[in-house]
């Protein structure tokens, strides 16, 4: 075997191990698969829901999820379980695909919904990056339930590229700081 093709293998083995798997979410993929692939291709394709995408994760990976509008059991209160991975768009540097891929919660007083919940000691290896973050509500329960889009206690995730729109935290009996 040549130098050079040692070389080529070392360093793909070195690249693999640094970056982890990648698992991706679509809104054409399937909970049943393995998540390996961006589409369906007779072996490996898309999960369907993102908290399926994070549980099948192990740290150092990430979860790609597509454009397109994410809500529903297994889309909204997700919880990375204190794992140190990476959810993203397939471009969290682009503001029209951050707009594109949104987890729509739904959350009203009935029914409450947030997006994501970091409380398992979630480290800054612990990325959130381009999503939109939308029609989260959090009602105050004796400040149990914090945080209409997030709630994060316990830890200190890096959330970058998001934007967070019409979330609602009902603070309505909750006091704030003195009389």
């Amino acid at each position: 075997m040549s130098m050079r093709r040692i070389c080529a293998s070392l360093l793909f083995m070195v690249i693999n191990i640094t970056y982890g798997d990648v698992n991706y979410v679509s809104g054409n993929g399937n909970d049943v698969w393995d998540g390996q692939a961006s589409e369906w291709n007779g072996i490996h394709g898309p999960k369907v829901t993102i908290q399926s995408a994070i549980d099948a994760a192990v740290d150092g990976d990430e979860v790609i999820i597509y454009p397109g509008t994410y809500t529903g059991a297994g889309n909204v209160d997700l919880n990375y379980n204190g794992k140190a991975i990476t959810v993203r768009s397939i471009a969290p540097n682009d503001k029209y695909v951050i707009s594109s891929t949104v987890i729509d919660c739904n959350g009203t007083a009935q029914s409450p919904a947030r997006g994501f919940i970091f409380a398992n000691n979630e480290e800054n290896n612990s990325i959130l990056n381009g999503l939109t973050i939308t029609r989260g509500y959090a009602p105050d329960s004796n400040g149990a339930r914090l945080g209409g889009a997030i709630y994060c206690a316990a830890g200190s995730p890096s959330i970058l590229n998001c934007i967070f729109e019409s979330n609602i935290m009902d603070i309505s009996t909750y006091t704030v700081g003195g009389q």
